[in-house]
């Protein structure tokens, strides 16, 4: 997280005190540099530093200074000590104290923060101090605003009174569309954390959330605490209330725990488990409500979906992939009474997916075999009833390619079987169930030289079936079906250079 963020040198024979005088050179503005490390000694007297390591340089158009004591500049004036650089119209700096005091223009930039304000008044070494009527961006994180008042209290905390934080881009000619008004915000970055007292959090002028005193991280880093809550009204479920929690379990781990209240159906839980590893990761998500005031049941839903690798100690086998995907609800009304809950593409064909594949590592070829299954939920209604589509379950295949210059070999086979979701309706109470073979490859030989090209190419697309029934009155429960295909590609390439307009092309 961000914290708060030329002088020619003296030429022999300059008049003794020059430097207790108002200088004043025009039209070129004048170079000052008050350094508060020289030696004892030199030809001008060293005022009382600070404990810092770094020089204070102060160059300005106009400036009356006492060694040791203080200096007063003005006329685009930069005071600048390591990271820190000061811009003012006009600057009054006490050296004991080590205390600068900037009027007009102001500006402040350390470390990827910059401050815009009209007044200041800090020490510069504690960076302890107080900016009135400010704007701030904060580069690292792309956040910003603007305060009445903002002190300083060291080089990683703030205090900003009547401001206006946000993310989003700042134009001045509107309110920005997320923004985080407050009485005041206090900003930690050594603890990562804000706090903000009379808070309002608006979008697009209107205040979404009005709260005596919020938390909030100050970088990406997550934070463990109350989220805004979320309210909703409709004809099935009433007024619904609901307050996240979120848990930054651990590093790669966390939770959110959504306690929620609806006037028509009662009391609930909502759960969501995020975990990352360097193999696999994953996400869970449940909802539980275990009285439906209006249904007189229990009802929940869960959704999973996982995914990861799995190395092997043997050359020949890369990693296997795998993956599950699954959403599943307690009952058929489920997708009509909580509509917001469900993410499946169709609200009302709920899907299950398993998925394994292996790769073989076999030199120039490339192989591969896989299993898959997928099976639904199919939520029916008798106001209108569904076709599902069919389950595999299972699907398993084997997949080899092989190329080089003389041969292009491909072959992909796999069983699957077919099923339909339990219980039938009658629209599906017809429809055949069973397996199939299918297997799809070709073997080329192509002949390619720089005049033109050959290639010789045979398919072929086989199936077999074994159904439950027949499709049709006395027709076979198996069958199958062979489709061979051969092709011949040829071309010339027909190139020659030419020079056209004393520069050369290529027909082609």
């Amino acid at each position: 997280m961000p914290v708060v963020p030329g002088f020619p040198r003296a030429t022999p024979g300059r008049p003794r005190g020059a430097c207790a005088r108002f200088v004043e050179r025009w039209p070129l503005p004048l170079a000052v540099v008050l350094a508060l490390s020289w030696p004892p000694g030199q030809a001008m007297a060293q005022p009382a530093a600070p404990a810092t390591a770094a020089p204070t340089v102060i160059s300005a158009q106009q400036l009356i200074c006492q060694p040791q004591a203080w200096a007063r500049a003005q006329g685009d004036v930069e005071l600048q000590r390591g990271a820190l650089v000061l811009r003012a119209d006009a600057l009054d700096y006490q050296v004991p104290q080590d205390r600068a005091t900037a009027t007009g223009r102001v500006s402040v930039s350390k470390e990827g923060a910059r401050y815009r304000g009209t007044r200041l008044e800090l020490d510069i070494d504690r960076f302890v101090g107080s900016f009135w009527e400010l704007q701030f961006d904060f580069d690292s994180t792309g956040t910003g605003g603007q305060a009445e008042r903002l002190d300083f209290l060291g080089q990683r905390r703030l205090a900003a009174h009547g401001v206006i934080y946000t993310g989003c881009e700042r134009a001045s000619s509107r309110e920005p569309a997320w923004t985080l008004q407050a009485r005041r915000i206090d900003l930690d970055w050594d603890r990562q954390e804000g706090v903000a007292e009379g808070a309002r959090l608006r979008f697009l002028g209107q205040t979404l959330l009005a709260w005596p005193r919020l938390s909030f991280p100050t970088s990406d880093a997550r934070k463990s605490g109350w989220l805004p809550p979320q309210v909703n009204l409709d004809s099935r479920s009433g007024l619904d209330l609901a307050v996240p929690y979120y848990w930054n379990w651990e590093r790669n781990r966390d939770m959110t725990l959504t306690p929620r209240l609806a006037t028509r159906r009662g009391a609930g839980l909502d759960a969501e488990l995020r975990y990352l590893e360097p193999a696999w990761s994953g996400q869970w998500q449940a909802q539980w409500l275990p009285a439906d005031q209006v249904t007189s049941r229990s009802r929940h839903a869960l959704r999973v979906q996982h995914e990861g690798t799995w190395a092997w100690s043997n050359p020949l086998m890369a990693a296997a992939y795998y993956e599950w995907q699954s959403e599943r609800v307690s009952d058929d009304d489920w997708w009509k009474d909580f509509p917001r809950t469900t993410v499946a593409f169709t609200p009302r064909l709920l899907p299950l997916r398993a998925q394994l594949e292996q790769r073989l590592n076999l030199g120039s070829a490339e192989a591969a075999v896989y299993a898959r299954a997928v099976t639904w939920q199919l939520l029916q209604s008798v106001e209108a009833p569904l076709t599902a589509p069919y389950q595999r379950s299972p699907q398993v295949g084997v997949a080899l390619q092989w190329q080089d210059p003389r041969w292009d070999i491909a072959l992909e086979s796999e069983v699957n079987r077919f099923t339909l979701p339990s219980p039938r309706s009658s629209l599906t109470s017809s429809l055949p169930t069973g397996w199939r073979w299918h297997a799809v490859g070709h073997i080329a030989t192509p002949w390619r030289g720089a005049a033109g090209f050959v290639v010789p190419r045979w398919a072929f697309n086989v199936a077999a079936y074994d159904l439950n029934h027949s499709l049709h009155p006395g027709g076979a429960q198996r069958s199958s079906r062979a489709i061979p295909t051969f092709s011949l590609d040829a071309g010339l390439l027909l190139d020659r250079s030419l020079r056209w307009f004393d520069r050369p092309w290529l027909q082609t």
